[in-house]
């Protein structure tokens, strides 16, 4: 018989045969390593500078992508302005232009800060201002700005109307309107044609609409087609530039339907010299409220003018900004197309039946001074004319301008 102790050995030899099959299923499992905490810090940083970087690129190119449409669209090339497209610029001294094409370069990036050597403010509000009436397309500012002199800096901050990406949508809607115009002019046009053809396109396309959106910009007009004087003339003078013509935005006050109010129009320079236009009053009947759409006709009466015509029914108010003179009056419509004359005669009693006859259904003269402007309306025989042409009453319509003494007859 075996003793307690053999019992006791046995037991101990299987506790530890035991323990070791556990020690080796132990080491079979896969060990899990410990991290340290550097590691896992450094990863993390690692990721998020990754992140930061793709974010500061795409961020880049989109701005880089934005500010080359915009500007591709004012600083094409630098033989542009070289070649007088924007008066303003040409009349300044070498020191102010390197001012204007900083402030204008820093507008096209839409920069929050832009920093010019000066610290005259009174002379960077001067540049602002013929920079804006040089560049009608920097739809997205308005022209007020704020200025911070620090030492012999000072730093021009611009409030931007619309952000980056609704500039470049709207400037892609204003270059589509571009082409579509461009298409219409022909190969070889003259000034005259241009201005013309950019003249009856504005009337054709653009509606008078106070207080609507955007009217201070050439956006309402082109796209929009809805605006109002500013617009109107904003819009002609970027197609007119867009077309290699100098065209100046004019402000001052004018007396339309309403009595005289503010009001701009253009400067355009044609064949060398300097002329009016205004296309706003090219698409109503000052002082009667026809549309010249309901009528089929375009008034001309506002295209190409002197100093002498335009100056009956539009004065400039702002006298600080200098604009060329007109001072020639051989592009006046109505002279151009032989109705134009000094006196109310029997020439112009012939040229009025001959217009009925040809089955015109308007016609319209104009004469160079008030006496004979009066001779005709007191003795006017357009009424009997048309009725001896058709042989029966028709109802007679009639506008005159007691200013640029041209009236509009048509039934």
């Amino acid at each position: 018989m075996r003793n307690k102790s053999y019992y006791d050995r046995k037991r101990r030899t299987a506790d530890r045969r035991y323990q070791q099959r556990q020690i080796n299923q132990r080491n079979r499992r896969p060990r899990r390593h410990s991290v340290s905490p550097f590691w896992i810090i450094f990863v993390v940083v690692i990721v998020l500078l990754a992140i930061i970087v793709a974010g500061v690129f795409l961020k880049l190119h989109k701005n880089q992508r934005t500010d080359d449409v915009i500007e591709d669209v004012i600083l094409e090339e630098d033989s542009t302005l070289e070649e007088n497209i924007y008066y303003y610029y040409a009349e300044l001294s070498t020191e102010d232009r390197m001012l204007y094409d900083i402030i204008l370069k820093g507008v096209c990036n839409c920069d929050t800060s832009i920093f010019v050597n000066t610290t005259d403010t009174d002379r960077i509000f001067n540049i602002v201002n013929l920079m804006m009436a040089d560049h009608p397309e920097l739809f997205w500012i308005d022209g007020s700005c704020q200025t911070i002199t620090s030492g012999d800096r000072m730093e021009i901050k611009f409030p931007y109307l619309y952000t980056r990406s609704e500039i470049e949508h709207r400037q892609t809607e204003i270059d589509y309107c571009v082409e579509e115009v461009m298409s219409k002019v022909p190969e070889n046009a003259s000034d005259y044609d241009k201005v013309k053809l950019i003249y009856e396109y504005i009337i054709d396309t653009v509606d008078y609409v106070y207080g609507c959106e955007d009217d201070q910009n050439l956006y309402s007009a082109l796209v929009n087609r809805k605006s109002v004087c500013a617009g109107y003339s904003k819009a002609t003078q970027y197609l007119l530039q867009k077309l290699g013509i100098q065209a100046l935005y004019v402000s001052g006050i004018a007396n339309g339907n309403g009595g005289w109010d503010n009001h701009a129009w253009n400067i355009v320079r044609c064949n060398g010299a300097y002329y009016h236009v205004d296309c706003t009053f090219g698409d109503d009947y000052p002082g009667a409220g026809y549309s010249f759409n309901e009528l089929g006709i375009y008034n001309y009466a506002f295209l190409c003018i002197d100093d002498g015509m335009i100056s009956t029914n539009h004065k400039r108010t702002d006298t600080n900004i200098s604009v060329p003179v007109c001072d020639r009056g051989d592009l006046n419509y109505f002279k151009l197309n032989g109705m134009y004359s000094e006196v109310y005669d029997d020439d112009v009693d012939h040229n009025m039946k001959s217009n009925i006859e040809e089955g015109n259904r308007n016609w319209m003269w104009q004469f160079s001074n008030y006496a004979a402007y009066q001779d005709f309306l007191s003795n006017c025989r357009y009424a009997e004319y048309v009725s001896e042409y058709l042989n029966a009453s028709s109802q007679i319509r009639y506008i005159c301008n007691d200013d640029m003494y041209y009236v509009f007859y048509w039934y």
